[in-house]
């Protein structure tokens, strides 16, 4: 911060305007005060973003895969007593309030996000995404709805879970350390691990039907994944 403000004292020095430090005497309504004694009103200050208030939207996963929206009200607003960087124009009679200032005698204080649970909606994220080719190991289109479920059980089974650091830890499928195991443990264990890992997706409404082909060094699981689009068919072979 104290970087910045040198920078900008630089640069409005060579702009020929009039650099600063000054501290808030009250917060509502605002009042400045500079170093050489002249208080300053609202009525005079151009605050940027540093010192406003701020709302942002978006939307965050929750438990069991599901997204739910939500709304954030950043406090920034200038406290009594806070010191802040000050440039005036020669030109005009503005005084551009440029936010807090670091002192060698306080610290700059951490202003508190609040969330307002009570108002937080869950949404189904929608299913329109890439289509990817794995035959040809392209990304090409779009696909959505059903054919994007089909696309989306397939990438889950094929995502080791906690691997991928680009995955949170509900995405994907726990399958390597079945490796060595016994049928009789493998058997169960895959249907369990298969449901747990799409019924992540809120999008899947069940996962039924299993049967169970074991072959010479390894077990494939055939299933049918109930979606709120249709039923997918898929298969996942393990190595044992």
């Amino acid at each position: 911060m104290l970087e910045i403000i040198k920078q900008l004292a630089l640069d409005a020095a060579e702009k020929g305007a009039d650099f600063c430090v000054g501290t808030v005497t009250k917060a509502a309504p605002l009042t400045i005060r500079l170093e050489e004694g002249l208080e300053l009103t609202e009525a005079f200050l151009v605050l940027t973003e540093d010192v406003l208030q701020a709302e942002e939207t978006g939307s965050i996963q929750i438990e069991g895969g599901s997204w739910r929206a939500y709304r954030l009200k950043r406090s920034r607003a200038l406290q009594a007593g806070e010191a802040v960087a000050l440039l005036r124009a020669t030109a005009d009679s503005n005084i551009w309030c440029l936010g807090e200032c670091e002192r060698k005698d306080r610290m700059t204080p951490i202003q508190e996000t609040e969330i307002d649970m009570e108002k937080l909606e869950e949404r189904t994220m929608p299913s329109l995404t890439w289509k990817i080719n794995e035959e040809k190991a392209e990304v090409r289109g779009e696909t959505d709805e059903l054919d994007a479920m089909r696309q989306a059980v397939s990438k889950i089974l094929q995502t080791e879970r906690y691997r991928y650091a680009v995955y949170d830890w509900n995405y994907g499928v726990e399958l390597e350390d079945l490796y060595g195991k016994n049928v009789s443990y493998v058997i169960p264990e895959l249907k369990r691990r298969i449901e747990d890992a799409l019924l992540a997706d809120d999008r899947v409404t069940a996962v039924t039907d299993f049967s169970f082909r074991e072959e010479k060094g390894s077990v494939t699981a055939a299933f049918t994944v109930y979606t709120i689009f249709g039923e997918v068919t898929a298969e996942r072979t393990v190595d044992i």
